[in-house]
């Protein structure tokens, strides 16, 4: 829930043990094809009319982007990625010394979308 009590744009509106359980009855569902070679996993890539893009991690002169076609234009991304910048990185002490972050500040906002739709 968001500051104003509202659910957040990526939010289901059902309980966080409710979403993991959908997640477990949809990996099942999507893992049942089995072939002479063995088990296999299949998946539908998607697609749709709104042509979207963005930065390819890899990168590359030829490659700088990947393209792709969504159902509806992007929302946001979630967490917000710093500008800029990657998170700090404290590599002086052992993990479990670290300050938790905390998700319900700026870094839990919705950010930008990316990838970023194209007309």
């Amino acid at each position: 829930m968001d500051d104003a009590g509202g659910a957040y744009p990526f939010s289901t509106g059902q309980p966080n043990y409710r979403e993991f359980f959908y997640g477990t009855v949809n990996l099942s569902g999507e893992s049942q094809m089995f072939d002479g070679n063995g088990p296999f996993v299949r998946f539908q890539t998607g697609g749709g009319p709104q042509l979207v893009r963005m930065a390819n991690p890899g990168g590359g002169p030829q490659n700088e982007f990947v393209w792709g076609h969504n159902i509806s234009a992007p929302v946001g991304t979630r967490p917000r990625v710093p500008a800029g910048r990657m998170p700090p990185v404290r590599m002086d002490i052992p993990c479990y010394q670290n300050a938790l972050p905390d998700l319900n500040g700026p870094a839990g906002a919705v950010g930008p979308p990316d990838p970023k739709a194209y007309p």
